[in-house]
């Protein structure tokens, strides 16, 4: 169990100390453990109240109103989407700042909060894509430096392991090949993809980035496949998405492929062992088992 001090829990909720003190005496919101020495503390449990509380204030509602509700009247109010949206604004602001100055405890310290608050899958979709898309425009707007794009996605790497590890490893059916193709270096929405698998129950092996397809084959000649699942996001192969997904179709003809990634949109070939994923949700339902067509 982490434990915060009041100026933790003012740098991650962005509300004063001296509020968080006047919210207490007023409306007894707010209950603080105290060390020997008189000085407050806080753990999960009360940041994440903390967190609900702030993040109403700031949408809107007088801390008065708050005061009445009950837990659970909070907790869904916080789920609402229209208040949540702004909830991830301020995270990934958080995140991008702990970014631009290498601060890894600060953004192990605001990811476990968001975590604690949202889930993991929520965390990958709204604040880990939307973080690397923000560091990528200040990149090109010459506002942050690649080595701070490197820096997060490492940690977030480290996240997906991490998340991809917890998972109970399940044993039966077959096993889908996850990769991305020579050229691309993406690795983050893959091991995504073999958080979802796994955590449906479904087998996978994930055999990296720039990868050639003779490795596919080798491990072919030793063990089993069912499917290849490709995910491109740019494509700096010699080959068209067309030609790309033809490759794999004719040489591996007893899988079936899948391709998705927003390359996924330019493969226009139809085949009776080729799925095309063209969005997030089409890949979210493909792996939760569902029908995305």
């Amino acid at each position: 169990m982490e434990l915060f001090t009041i100026s933790d829990i003012e740098n991650l909720s962005g509300i004063k100390a001296h509020t968080f003190r006047v919210w207490e005496q007023r409306y007894s919101l707010l209950q603080p453990k105290r060390r020997e020495s008189k000085h407050r503390y806080y753990d999960n449990e009360d940041l994440r109240h903390i967190l609900q509380i702030a993040h109403l204030n700031r949408s809107g509602y007088k801390i008065s109103k708050i005061a009445r509700m009950s837990p659970e009247q909070l907790k869904t109010l916080t789920l609402d989407k229209a208040v949540a949206d702004t909830l991830y604004e301020n995270f990934i602001d958080q995140l991008v700042q702990a970014c631009r100055e290498f601060d890894e405890d600060r953004f192990n310290k605001i990811f476990h909060t968001i975590f604690l608050h949202i889930g993991f899958e929520k965390v990958v979709l709204h604040i880990f894509y939307p973080l690397l898309q923000r560091i990528g425009v200040y990149w090109m707007t010459d506002t942050t430096r690649p080595v701070q794009e490197h820096f997060a996605s490492h940690l977030i790497i480290k996240k997906m392991m991490v998340a991809i590890n917890a998972l109970d490893n399940p044993v039966n059916g077959g096993v889908t090949a996850l990769f991305n193709p020579t050229g691309e270096h993406h690795e983050i929405p893959v091991l995504f993809i073999q958080y979802l698998l796994k955590k449906n129950g479904k087998r996978s092996r994930y055999f990296g980035a720039d990868l050639q397809p003779s490795v596919i084959e080798d491990y072919l000649k030793l063990q089993p496949l069912e499917k290849l699942h490709m995910h491109v996001i740019t494509n700096f192969s010699n080959l068209s998405m067309n030609e790309l997904a033809a490759e794999m179709i004719n040489r591996f003809p007893e899988l079936e492929i899948i391709v998705s990634g927003p390359q996924a949109a330019n493969v226009s070939i139809n085949h009776k062992r080729l799925t095309v994923l063209t969005s997030m949700e089409d890949l979210m339902k493909f792996c939760n088992g569902s029908d995305v067509f």
